[in-house]
Order: structure tokens, then C-alpha cells, then sequence
């Protein structure tokens, strides 16, 4: 007790009460520190005891070292307490149904750093409502945390504001345990939901102007809040904010509230680092300019999608030590930059910018000035330098959206002259443009009058071979099915356009284009690739290598060797296409957004999918940009997009995609197109993804039967839909009728492609999926290795397809009890699933589990626990604690278990 003493003293006792209550002290500081430490790792726990007292830090570490010393597999480790709760019977859902009060526990919520909390139901004979029930932890069930819950209770009592949740009730429940009954918002976080719903910037500011004014409201009442960030301030439906939790308010007047809670120890004050002020993390006196300070990194990150420092090692200590020492960025730099969060939460400028409804240089011009004036003041370190109020800030956001002059900038002659004419810019812009049109008609006309010329010089007597020779042959251009001669009469067309046209070698060059294209279209790659080759030959001997045309056979060409699974030549060629078609038709043009949404789909097969992302975000930025929100091309791009954001793990931004993409098409091409088919097809696979069967399968049935209606023989859409519905009844369990379409696809993607290309690997890793499920795990295991062989070729050891094979060989090799290969297999599959996703994604996890599962059965029961805890948590917390991936992770926790 001596070391205890010197902590919170430094010197001898006077009086025994006076000392009793010192030690006291101490053992308290030194049991929040023991706290903090085993929750942290490495670098992370030296620079926390970094920054206690020599003596609280020897303290601490001997308690942290006999800590681990003494913990066991499941009994007393941190990490493993998870693993009892899944192990053992007594988990959340025994609570549901249970009474607080007069209220019903429905559902849990979520769970703080102090407390969880309920949805409930007032279902007494009073009346119904439906309200959040906040109560503190169990394991927290200490005097400090205590009061502090306490004094929340009588915070949230004397506050009432439009934009404030509301105390409701409050009480002890049976066991003890305080607990708040609040207003129960159904909301999303106040950059969630700007995000989801494309908020521009202005109306981002409309929006958190109603924070402010809570805030404001709350320091009108002398409580500062503390912890404001986007997690604390829910939007409902209908687009009112609403701040939450007070849980760690200060006082400024703490008389009105006789509780002793507001001790403050340097490294152990709760707090959301990234949105604390210097002040908080320096441990100095907390003011209302704190929350004025937290309001501008929470505007910074709703304006530009990242914080305000550039971080590259992103900890609790490298966070400390920007909000204390660095700059913050420039507001309109901050979207060029990739340095704002932890690695797979680094949102590009093209995203961000699409997520404001415009695109990166716009939103800088947006963020430049005004805002980006308000924004630094905001977050000035001293606080005497920033606004002195949250009203002052407010002021300031409500003059910028109204084209007045802000204070933040200052008042010059210059800046009201600039204020004054952007407010009166109509006026100003019939002026200019009065003067200026005279001028450009005369111009205009000119221009024009050469364009036709130009364009009447270059017409083609073409239309009448095309529709006799090819259209029949082109299964996405025609409204009936495809006849047995189409084929032969695409062939036949290619030779005529040889031989009879060998005068008019710009005609043939275009038809031999077109006759390329559908042999594409037809799934015959090796035709295709022939017949564009000679076409693009030609027209360089025509036209040179820098043509619109030879643009054109480029980009066909590039997509037909992609599709053919040629990547690296493909590679190239998009390069080239792209560059000549800038060059050619300038950045914003229709022919480069189509090359940009073909080569976002090469990233994508690929695996390079944050690319695949960008490129696609630039093609629909330009694709927008020319036809509004409604054209084939958009939903293409909106199609190809929420593909890529699915397999990131975005599944939220993905859905709506889907369904855009879906009603364009139908809106365009009717409902027995093959373009609607692969909305459908898509559509149908997102949902099964995320357990909606009953939704999915009449999608994808519909588009198998359009591409069986349409195309006739073996062709690549059709043996894509008989694989995603084979994978649907796979996770139903109509095993047997998976078995039978699945091995249907292999057949006709073997009679199609060849035993080499990517598609053929996908159909044997699926057949694979079905007969382990069956428990053929010896046949299973040899279609994983040849799937596994064929990816490995044709793809790369990298690629995340490999990964997945690896995976699933994996865990099929646990069944077969090779644990020692599996184990090798897994950790191959690991390194591969990390290059590709972040590292919360659901296929890492079930990774992770199933690593765990092997380590277990090879004795290596420390390492095992480890991935099993997190595999679990991470499966529930992606895909929910009721999926399939996730239930059978906690079997495998339960399998292992038993082996110790």
C-alpha cells in the first residue's frame, strides 16, 4: 500500500481518514490503469504507459505481467471471455422477453464502453411505446462508473431540445443495476445517412446546423458534451438529428449535481480520440470550446469523408500526438489525400465526391474559401482562438449558405465585393451574357455549317448490309429467340464482307468490326478475337494509329480477350484504348466512359477491386455528366459498380445500385432482354449473398429462363445463371438439385472455353462446395484442386479466387482429418484473403474460424482460441449472429473446446 500512497500523495499521511480515503484513490487510478493496458497490445501499451507516472507505471506493468502469466485458454483471458459467452448458454438473447420495470427488453441494440443497450415496450395497461433502455454493464458495476452513469441520468433530466433524446424514465433494476429509458431512435449516424442518401454540401450544412443548436442548447445548461461524433448523432427517417449520449458531459457547474465524478486522470479520461480537442488529450481544463472544436472535425469529416490530420500509423498514440502537434489539413486538400483512417476505411475522391452528388474538382471549388475558413477556426489548438460559442459557429454556416460575408475570413472591400456579386450572379450573368451573344452566334453558325459538311463527306452506305447480313446473328439486338443458322449466317457474312468489299476498305473494316463484336456477344472468343484483330489492322493501315476508329477496335478487342480470360493483353490494350479515345474525344466524352466501365470490370476480374471502384466512379461520373440519371449506359455502370462494392464488403452501398440498374433496363429494353437477365441475374445473387433465398430465387430463375430463350447451345450467361442457382439451392440445402445444375455448367463451360479459363475454375469450386456439403469430401477435394490449379494458372497466386479455393480446401481437409495440411493450406488462404479485403471483411473471418478449428486439432490451443473468438465476432458482426457462416462458427468454437 506504501507504492499506492506515494502515487496519490508523495508523502506521509496526516489524518487515518484522510489516508483511508487516499488509498483508496490510488487503488482506484491503478485499477483503471491495469484496465486500460490489457486491453492494448504492443506499441499501443507502451505508449500508454508512456504516459502515467514512473511509479503508476512499474505498478501497472507487474499487474499487466502477472496477469498474463496466470491466464488460461478460456478461464480468465479478455479475448477469450467472448468464447464462454458463445460456449456457454448464458448470452444476450436470454434477456429478451424479460421486464425492466414496465417496460419489455425486444431486442439489444448495441453495447458501449459503459453500458448496453435495449429496444423495450411499455406494455403495461397504460400504453404502448417503444423506447431505447440504457443499462451499465455488469462487469463496470463499479462506484466511479456508477456515478457516472448516475449523473447522466440527471443530465439528460434538465435537457429539452427538438434535437436532444429524451429521458424518459429511469430506475434500478432487480439485480441493482441503474438504467435509463430514453426515446428510442430509429436513426442511421448523421454520416451514414448523408452518405447513403448522396447529401450535397449545402444541404450536409442544413443538416448540422440542428446539431449545433443542441449542442448550443446543452452549454446553455452548463453541460458540455464531450464526446460529440457522427456515432452520437442519429438521423431518422424523415431527416431530423438527434444527439445522443451523455454519458461522459462535463459540468461546468457541478454543484448541480452532487456527485464526485469529475476527477480527470492524464490516459484515462473516456473519449473518442479522433474527435477530442487538445485540451481533452493534454488532460487541461475542459470548456465549451471543446464541443466547438469536436463540431469541426465532425464538419470536417461530413465535408470532405476524412479527418482532419494525415495519419500513417493509425493508433490511439499517433492520433494523440497529430491533434496535439500537427496542422490540420486544408478542407479543400483533404479529399486528395489517402491518409485519414485505418487501411480499408480509406474512402478515394471519387467516392467521396459521389457521395456529395459531384465530382473531386467541383467539391474542392466548394470546399475552397468560406468553409474551409470556418472549418480551421473550428479547430484552432488554442481555444481562445477558436469561436468563442457554438452559436458564433453557427452564425458563421448560416452566412455562407446565405452568400453573406462569414467572420471567419475577415472584412475586406475585396471579399463583400466577391459576396455581393455571387449573391446577384443571375443579374450579373444576363449582362455578360447580352454582350457576349451577338459575338458567338456569328461563330456558332460558322462552326456548324462545317460540321455537316464534315459529316455528310463521311456518310456510309452500310445500314442495309448490317441489317441483312447481321442482326439476325446478334442475340442482344433481336426481340425472338435465336434461330440454328445464325451462326452460320454470321460466318457466312464475314467471308461476303471479304471478298466484296475489298475496294471499299473503310466500309469492310467497320463490318469487320461489327461482326466481332457479335461473336463476342455469341460467346465464340476465338472467332471474335480473329476477325477484331484484322479489323483493327485494318484500320491502322487506314487512318494511323491515333483514329477514332482504331480507338474503336481497340476497346473490342480489349473486351473480347477479358472476356476470353486474356488478362494481360487486355491490360494493355484498354491502356491504349483510353489514352487515343482522351486524346481523340477529350476526358468527358461518351467513348471514354465506355472504356473506363469495360476496364473497371478488368480490375474487377482481376482482384484489384479499389481500382476497379475508381475507374467505375470516373465512367459514371462522365456517363451522368452527359445523359442525366437514366440511359443504358448508367445502368450499366450502376450494375458493374455495385458488383465491386459487394465483393469490397459495401453491401449497404451495393443494394441500391442493383436496383437502379434493374429498373433502367427494364424501363429501356422490356423484360426479356439478356440485359435485364443480368440485372436479375445480379440482383438474385447480391440478395442470396445476404440470406434473402425466398427473394432471390425467383430472380434468378427469371433470367435463366430469358438466357435459355435467347441463346441457343453453350454460352457463357447461360452457364453463369446455372452456376449462381446451383449456389442458391447449395445454400438452401437442396443439395441434390445443386449437384445437377452444377455439374450441368461444368459441361458446358468445359464444351465452351476449355479446360483453362477462370469461368470453368468458378463451376468446379462451386460442384466442390456441394459434394463436401454432402460429405463426398474425397471428391470434393480433387474439384478444389483442379479449381485451385486452373485460377492459380490463369489468375495469379494472389488473386482473391485462389484465396477463396485455398479456404474451402482447407477446411475440407480438416473433414478429412489432414489438420496438419490444412493448416498450411489456411494460412496460405489467410495471406491471400488479407492482401484483398480489409481485415474485417466476412471471408476473413471465416478464415480465421476455420484456421482455429485446425490449430485446435494440431494441440496449438493458444493460438487457436485467438482466431476462433474473432472469426465468430466478426462473422456476427458482418453478416449476423444468425447466418449460416456464423452459426457454423461457433460450432467449430464448440468442436474445439471439446478437444482441451
Amino acid at each position: 500500500m506504501a507504492a499506492v500512497s506515494r502515487l496519490v500523495s508523495g508523502g506521509s499521511l496526516s489524518r487515518d481518514s484522510e489516508g483511508t480515503r487516499l488509498v483508496a484513490q490510488g487503488a482506484r487510478i491503478i485499477q483503471e490503469a491495469f484496465l486500460k493496458a490489457i486491453e492494448l497490445e504492443g506499441k499501443d501499451r507502451e505508449r500508454f504507459f508512456e504516459g502515467l507516472s514512473a511509479e503508476l507505471a512499474r505498478e501497472v506493468r507487474s499487474l499487466v505481467s502477472s496477469h498474463e502469466a496466470a491466464r488460461g485458454f478460456l478461464e480468465n483471458s479478455p479475448v477469450a471471455r467472448p468464447l464462454l459467452e458463445v460456449c456457454e448458454p448464458k448470452k444476450s438473447s436470454a434477456v429478451l422477453g424479460t421486464r425492466i420495470g414496465v417496460y419489455r427488453i425486444q431486442a439489444e441494440l448495441g453495447e458501449g464502453g459503459m453500458s448496453r443497450v435495449f429496444l423495450g415496450v411499455r406494455d403495461d395497461d397504460e400504453f404502448r411505446r417503444e423506447v431505447a433502455i440504457k443499462v451499465i454493464r455488469r462487469e463496470l458495476d463499479r462506484p466511479d462508473l456508477l456515478e457516472r452513469f448516475l449523473r447522466e441520468r440527471q443530465i439528460l433530466a434538465t435537457l429539452d431540445h427538438p434535437n436532444l433524446t429524451h429521458l424518459l424514465d429511469g430506475g434500478t433494476t432487480e439485480d441493482g443495476l441503474p438504467y435509463l429509458v430514453l426515446d428510442y431512435v430509429e436513426g442511421e449516424p448523421l454520416d451514414v445517412f448523408c452518405d447513403k442518401h448522396e447529401l450535397g454540401v449545402s444541404e450536409r450544412l442544413e443538416l448540422f446546423l440542428p446539431v449545433c443548436s443542441a449542442v448550443s442548447y446543452a452549454h446553455s445548461r452548463l453541460v458540455v458534451h464531450r464526446d460529440l461524433k457522427p456515432s452520437n448523432v442519429l438521423v431518422s427517417a424523415d431527416g431530423t438529428p438527434k444527439l445522443l449520449d451523455f454519458g461522459i458531459a462535463k459540468l461546468l457547474n457541478p454543484d448541480e449535481f452532487p456527485l464526485d465524478v469529475e476527477r480527470t486522470e492524464i490516459g484515462l479520461e473516456p473519449m473518442t480520440p479522433y474527435y477530442a480537442s487538445p485540451e481533452q488529450l493534454a488532460g487541461r481544463t475542459i470548456t465549451t470550446g471543446t464541443d466547438v472544436y469536436a463540431l469541426g472535425v465532425l464538419l470536417f469529416k461530413l465535408l470532405t469523408g476524412r479527418f482532419p490530420y494525415r495519419i500513417d500509423e493509425w493508433t490511439r498514440g499517433a492520433v494523440r500526438h497529430a491533434v496535439l502537434h500537427d496542422p490540420p489539413d486544408r478542407l479543400s486538400e483533404a479529399i486528395l489525400h489517402d491518409r485519414d483512417g485505418p487501411p480499408g476505411q480509406r474512402p478515394d475522391p471519387i467516392s467521396i465526391s459521389q457521395a456529395r452528388a459531384t465530382d473531386p474538382a467541383s467539391l474542392r471549388r466548394r470546399l475552397t474559401g468560406d468553409l474551409e475558413a470556418i472549418v480551421a477556426m473550428s479547430l484552432k489548438k488554442d481555444p481562445s482562438e477558436r469561436y468563442q460559442s457554438v452559436e458564433e459557429l453557427s452564425a458563421d454556416l448560416e452566412r455562407h449558405l446565405g452568400g453573406l460575408p462569414v467572420r471567419a475570413v475577415g472584412d475586406t472591400r475585396s471579399y463583400r465585393t466577391r459576396k455581393f456579386l455571387y449573391r446577384n450572379r443571375w443579374r450579373a450573368a444576363v449582362v455578360i451574357l447580352t454582350v457576349s451573344l451577338l459575338a458567338g452566334l456569328a461563330v456558332a453558325m460558322a462552326s456548324q455549317a462545317r460540321r455537316i459538311a464534315k459529316e455528310r463527306d463521311r456518310a456510309r452506305n452500310v445500314v442495309a448490309f448490317l441489317e441483312q447480313i447481321l442482326q439476325v446473328s446478334d442475340p442482344l439486338e433481336r426481340a425472338g429467340g435465336m434461330e440454328v443458322t445464325a451462326r452460320e449466317i454470321l460466318d457466312s457474312g464475314a467471308e461476303r464482307v471479304k471478298a466484296e468489299l475489298a475496294d471499299q476498305p473503310e466500309v469492310q473494316a467497320t463490318l469487320l468490326n461489327t461482326i466481332g463484336t457479335v461473336y463476342r456477344n455469341l460467346g465464340l472468343y476465338d472467332n471474335a478475337e480473329r476477325v477484331l484483330r484484322e479489323a483493327l489492322r485494318a484500320r491502322e493501315r487506314l487512318f494511323g494509329p491515333r483514329h477514332s476508329d482504331v480507338g474503336e477496335s481497340l476497346h473490342a478487342l480489349a473486351v473480347a480477350l477479358r472476356q476470353k480470360g486474356d488478362y494481360e493483353e487486355s491490360t494493355i490494350l484498354f491502356e491504349q484504348a483510353l489514352s487515343l479515345r482522351e486524346e481523340v474525344h477529350g476526358a468527358k466524352s461518351q467513348e471514354v466512359a465506355k472504356t473506363l466501365n469495360a476496364q473497371g470490370m478488368l480490375f474487377q476480374e482481376i482482384g484489384d477491386l479499389t481500382r476497379a471502384r475508381d475507374v467505375l466512379l470516373s465512367a459514371l461520373s462522365i456517363q451522368r455528366a452527359l445523359d442525366g440519371s437514366r440511359s443504358a449506359e448508367i445502368a450499366d455502370q450502376l450494375s458493374n459498380l455495385a458488383i465491386v462494392e459487394n465483393e469490397l464488403g459495401a453491401r449497404r452501398a451495393a443494394e441500391p445500385l442493383f436496383h437502379q440498374a434493374l429498373e433502367i433496363r427494364r424501363e429501356i429494353f422490356g423484360n426479356l432482354h439478356p440485359i435485364v437477365a443480368e440485372s436479375l441475374n445480379d440482383l438474385g445473387v447480391f440478395l442470396g449473398i445476404q440470406g434473402d433465398y425466398d427473394l432471390a430465387e425467383p430472380l434468378l430463375v427469371e433470367a435463366l429462363e430469358i438466357r435459355r430463350g435467347r441463346f441457343d447451345g453453350p454460352h457463357p450467361e447461360v452457364t453463369q445463371s446455372l452456376h449462381n442457382l446451383g449456389r442458391l439451392f447449395e445454400a438452401t440445402n437442396r443439395l441434390q438439385e445443386a449437384e445437377i445444375v452444377l455439374r450441368e455448367a461444368v459441361a458446358l463451360e468445359t464444351s465452351l472455353r476449355g479446360e483453362d479459363h477462370p469461368a470453368l475454375a468458378r463451376h468446379l469450386h462451386a460442384l466442390a462446395l456441394v459434394l463436401a456439403r454432402r460429405g463426398e469430401l474425397s471428391e470434393a477435394e480433387t474439384y478444389f484442386e483442379n479449381a485451385l490449379s486452373v485460377r492459380s494458372r490463369s489468375l495469379g497466386s494472389g488473386h482473391r479466387l485462389v484465396a477463396h479455393t485455398r479456404l474451402e480446401l482447407g477446411k475440407t481437409l480438416i473433414g478429412l482429418g489432414e489438420t496438419e495440411r490444412a493448416t498450411q493450406v489456411l494460412r496460405q488462404a489467410m495471406d491471400g484473403l488479407s492482401q484483398n479485403y480489409s481485415l474485417d471483411h466476412w471471408r476473413l473471418a471465416e478464415c480465421e474460424s476455420s484456421l482455429g478449428l485446425a490449430l485446435a486439432s494440431t494441440g496449438s490451443r493458444e493460438s487457436a482460441h485467438e482466431y476462433l473468438v474473432r472469426g465468430h465476432r466478426n462473422l456476427s458482426d458482418s453478416l449476423g449472429p444468425r447466418h449460416r457462416l456464423t452459426l457454423e462458427a461457433a460450432d467449430r468454437i464448440r468442436r474445439a473446446s471439446s478437444l482441451f
